[in-house]
Formats: C-alpha cells, sequence, structure tokens
C-alpha cells in the first residue's frame, strides 16, 4: 500500500514537473553544412547524409548522399533517406516550423516509416514528418510541395492539439529523384522538451498511476459535495 502510495505521488510530481516544463522550444540550425547533422544529435536511420553539398546558395542544409562518401545526390538516384531528431515530448506552447529548400516531388507521401521504400524512385516524395516514437507512424506530414524553392512549413498549435503530451522525433525523408528532385532541410523549432522513450513497463504505470490520481480527485470533490 506505502509503495502504491509513492508511485502514485512520484508520478503526480512528474507531471507537476512536465507541466512546468512546458513552453520550452528546441532548434536545430542546419544551414552550414550537411556535416553540421551530426553535431546536433540527429541520427541518420536510412541511407546517407550529404557532407559535401553544393555551391549555390540554396545548397546548404543538410540532404542526401549518393553513398557512404557523402557526395551530394541532388536530383540523381540516391539510396532512401531518413534523417530523425532526438526524441522530445510535445506541448502546447507553439507551432512547429521547417524551412526547406526544394525541388521538386509528386510521389505519394508516406504515413509510417515502413512505406519508406529502400531507394528513391523517379516519382518518390521527400519531405518532414512528425513520428510517432512509440509506433512509427507518422502523424503529421509536409511539405510534399510539387513546386520550388524555399518556404516554410508550419505546423499550427491548432493542428498540433491532438498529439501534445506524446512522444515525437521528427524525420526529414528523400525518397525522390530526377527533375530537380532534391530537398535541403534548412534547420526546425520544436515546442517541447528532450524525452526518452519510456518502456512499456513505465509507459503503462505512468498511464495506471496517472488514472489512480484522477480517480482519487474525483472522489474527494464527490465526498465534498
Amino acid at each position: 500500500m506505502k509503495h502504491t502510495a509513492w508511485t502514485i505521488l512520484t508520478v503526480a510530481a512528474v507531471l507537476a514537473m512536465a507541466g512546468a516544463a512546458q513552453a520550452a522550444t528546441l532548434s536545430w540550425d542546419f544551414n552550414n553544412g550537411g556535416a553540421a547533422g551530426v553535431t546536433l544529435d540527429w541520427t541518420v536511420e536510412k541511407g546517407y547524409v550529404c557532407t559535401t553539398p553544393g555551391a549555390a546558395p540554396w545548397e546548404t542544409g543538410v540532404c542526401a548522399a549518393t553513398d557512404a562518401s557523402g557526395t551530394e545526390a541532388y536530383d540523381g538516384a540516391h539510396p532512401s533517406f531518413i534523417f530523425r531528431s532526438p526524441t522530445f515530448q510535445l506541448d502546447a506552447s507553439g507551432d512547429i516550423l521547417v524551412n526547406t529548400w526544394y525541388g521538386s516531388a509528386s510521389g505519394t507521401l508516406p504515413t509510417k516509416v515502413s512505406d519508406i521504400p529502400e531507394n528513391s524512385l523517379g516519382d518518390g516524395a521527400y519531405g518532414v514528418a512528425l513520428r510517432d516514437a512509440l509506433t512509427d507512424d507518422y502523424v503529421l506530414v509536409g511539405p510534399g510541395s510539387p513546386g520550388q524553392g524555399g518556404s516554410p512549413m508550419v505546423w499550427t498549435a491548432a493542428a498540433l492539439a491532438p498529439y501534445v503530451g506524446k512522444i515525437y522525433t521528427l524525420d526529414y525523408f528523400d525518397y525522390n529523384h530526377a527533375n530537380w528532385g532534391w530537398l535541403y532541410f534548412k534547420d526546425a523549432t520544436v515546442p517541447g522538451v528532450y524525452a526518452p522513450i519510456p518502456e512499456p513497463a513505465s509507459a503503462t504505470l505512468i498511464v495506471m498511476s496517472g488514472l489512480a490520481v484522477l480517480a482519487r480527485r474525483r472522489r474527494r470533490g464527490a465526498n465534498r459535495k
């Protein structure tokens, strides 16, 4: 009984601290070249990251490479590329803002990590996705624009509301080539705090303990009436 009470109090304290931690912002800037991604704790989950971008003004940031040499793929065929942020807990304090510079792509956007093929396609896709760290589902995906140029992609606080409190990553993906089929990932800002992926047992305990706290509060409220 004492152990259960202590667990509930501990979880309640964690939840209170999580609430106090809201309004934090995570940001990453890759504009000084593709190799910079390694220094910002992002990981290459599939394919290769470009370490020798071109000289054009838009050719800064992270992009896909043709092979382990780090040679920029640009619009050539390449292994599919997934570049992933550290895990974070999303909060309700603002928008997600992502800046990219893109060529042209018209393929179907993925809804989960397993939708991404091993190698790029002439009618493939590229973009940035909000990935549920527990399920590998992409709950939001963008930009996926068939046009060309540079423009920010914004997921507003209202659009993010259904996902607040869960653990996510940002995935930059590219499995497109040919006909200006390139994408440079410039920077990103996320409302949230770094958070590890909870172990299944821990996640269950947190949920059950949280429900217990809520039930106890309701009983107290009913007794006061």
